[in-house]
């Protein structure tokens, strides 16, 4: 446990103006390259923190020292998880937040461990979810959409894996067809079978068709 030195007290706690920190933080996150709802989801964790921070001991001091601000941080995490019962996932979104207040702050990210999630087993669809799912992908006017929705549907690719796909990975014969994934998890290489389903493999596929033929 820090000793009391380390520790923000009455002499030396410096005056934090609420309103001046988070005008200066939104006039610098409106020039960040953030998607829209990243923005407003940092600006709303941050005025949280900022609005209790000015209450409390450590002040404005949690902005300028260190040891202060991770001090200041943990507490504040400790506030939410106890007070305001908040999830793993919103604590850990809070302190996202409020790492991205110190990079505009300047005194570096604050050492505060993440909350640890439960991890939970995917969940498949049901076959007349599957079947919904199909119908709408045959909806889409999208070709391009189109295969890159089949395409993960038939063969359980990641995300990351699909963006990294190109023409030249795509191998179709009469007889079968397979994608090449070049650098998957672990930069694994690694070959997946393509159903025939899947608008790549150069037929389209039928949402009346039974799921995974």
């Amino acid at each position: 446990m820090p000793s009391r030195s380390k520790r923000v007290t009455a002499e030396n706690q410096v005056h934090l103006d609420a309103g001046k920190v988070l005008g200066r933080y939104e006039r610098w996150l409106a020039r960040q390259p953030l998607a829209s709802r990243t923005r407003d989801a940092y600006s709303a964790q941050v005025r949280g923190f900022v609005n209790w921070l000015a209450g409390s001991e450590h002040g404005g001091a949690a902005l300028i020292e260190a040891h202060v601000r991770d001090w200041a941080v943990r507490d504040y995490k400790r506030h939410v998880k106890a007070s305001k019962r908040w999830s793993p996932a919103s604590v850990n979104q809070a302190l996202a937040g409020i790492d991205n207040f110190y990079r505009c702050v300047g005194i570096g990210r604050p050492e505060v461990p993440r909350e640890d999630l439960a991890q939970v087993a995917p969940q498949a669809l049901a076959e007349g979810e599957q079947r919904a799912f199909l119908r709408a992908v045959e909806a889409c006017p999208s070709a391009r959409d189109r295969a890159i929705a089949t395409v993960l549907f038939y063969t359980g690719l990641r995300l990351s894996e699909v963006a990294g796909l190109d023409a030249a990975d795509v191998s179709v014969s009469e007889r079968r067809g397979r994608l090449l994934v070049r650098s998957g998890k672990g930069d694994a290489y690694r070959e997946v079978p393509l159903n025939s389903a899947c608008p790549v493999a150069g037929r389209r596929h039928d949402a009346t068709a039974e799921p995974g033929r």
